[in-house]
């Protein structure tokens, strides 16, 4: 019953990822955003050390950190501002940021180098937020909305709630989106054509939103049985199931 999670096929061991210039880093002992829950497969690439290491629930990310998730892994990152990213399957992203120790705001940056992040942006907050790509950035202040990116460069930002400025990094072009609308970024960072989505895929993103959490939640087996000193004891097995119903990972909890 108990299954090791695999190699993310996202990421590489053999050199770090690259990252992107934003000025003002973070100090390298404040945090910027933790791993609130996961689904296995989920790693991170750790900038300090140089090492990927397999994520757990409260693994904090810092500046320059990049976490990659599996074929069948999901990761809820909540950032300090309060904003909360989904990230779905066969995604990588970089986290870059900086913090203003007077006024206690973030500038946040979140470099999506493959698959697609689902963000939760706290309207509320003093701080500024990004989700870039290597043709596009989106700057949201208060938002539902999802970022996704393909292997030939395109890129596509989609709003649920609230407004996103979508920028075209190679032309400068910018245009702003609402609530329904999408836009999508040419794979060379040239143009953006945007437009509104139809209602069933409306419901289907909506749903992909909210689904991500029960994605993320494992499953209890409980079994019983009696030791060598025949006492009756229990054990909890947390397990998650993949799209076709195959157990992907187990965690052991003896409960005494």
């Amino acid at each position: 019953l108990l299954l090791l999670p695999g190699h993310s096929h996202a990421q590489s061991t053999e050199s770090p990822p690259a990252t992107i210039d934003q000025g003002a880093q973070a100090d390298a002992g404040r945090p910027l955003a933790f791993v609130r829950r996961f689904k296995p497969q989920v790693n991170i690439f750790n900038r300090a050390s140089q090492k990927y290491m397999s994520a757990k629930q409260g693994e904090r990310l810092f500046d320059g950190d990049t976490l990659a998730t599996g074929e069948n892994g999901y990761a809820a990152v909540q950032f300090m501002d309060r904003s909360l990213a989904k990230v779905t399957p066969n995604s990588v992203l970089l986290v870059n940021g900086s913090v203003d120790d007077d006024t206690r705001s973030t500038s946040t940056r979140v470099l999506l180098n493959a698959g697609e992040v689902l963000m939760d942006v706290d309207e509320g907050t003093r701080s500024t937020f990004e989700v870039a790509t290597s043709t596009s950035v989106a700057t949201v202040k208060g938002t539902e909305f999802g970022s996704s990116t393909e292997p030939t460069g395109q890129s596509t930002h989609y709003v649920l709630e609230g407004t996103v400025d979508v920028l075209a990094t190679e032309s400068g072009q910018t245009e702003e989106i609402t609530g329904g609308m999408f836009a999508r970024v040419s794979a060379d960072g040239q143009t953006i054509t945007t437009g509104e989505m139809d209602e069933s895929t409306r419901e289907r993103r909506r749903e992909a939103f909210d689904q991500t959490d029960e994605k993320m939640t494992p499953k209890t087996l409980r079994l019983r049985f009696r030791d060598e000193d025949g006492t009756l004891r229990e054990i909890d097995l947390n397990y998650y199931e993949n799209e076709g119903g195959e157990s992907s990972q187990s965690t052991e909890n003896n409960d005494e």
